[in-house]
């Protein structure tokens, strides 16, 4: 399995890459640290895209809003949110535009 993952936050990425690379079944982890269209990646790579709600310092739009404009391309990959946000409200709206999952850091806490 070959995972992306989206996140503004360089020290969290950097954790989560190492804790998943400590499974056999995958195969990579790429950190995106910086683009500003989603044309600059090849997104069919990847079986996962984990992406946070807060993009403030990566990219132009929120995380939900690149989900948004992966799902809507047509992407074969998954499109995962991985947020610190509990709110009802971002839940609701990834599952409408049809994320694979959501889930929150309190649920690994």
């Amino acid at each position: 399995m070959k995972i992306l993952l989206i996140d503004d936050h360089k020290l969290f990425s950097q954790s989560i890459k190492m804790i998943l690379e400590l499974s056999e079944n995958i195969k990579k982890v790429q950190l995106v640290d910086n683009f500003s269209t989603i044309s600059e990646i090849t997104f069919n790579d990847y079986d996962i895209i984990l992406i946070d709600i807060n993009l403030t310092s990566l990219y132009q739009d929120d995380g939900l809003t690149l989900a948004q404009e992966i799902i809507d391309n047509g992407y074969s990959s998954k499109v995962v949110i991985l947020t610190g946000y509990s709110k009802k409200m971002y839940e609701h709206r990834a599952k409408v535009m049809g994320v694979a999952a959501f889930w929150t850091l309190r649920m690994f806490l």
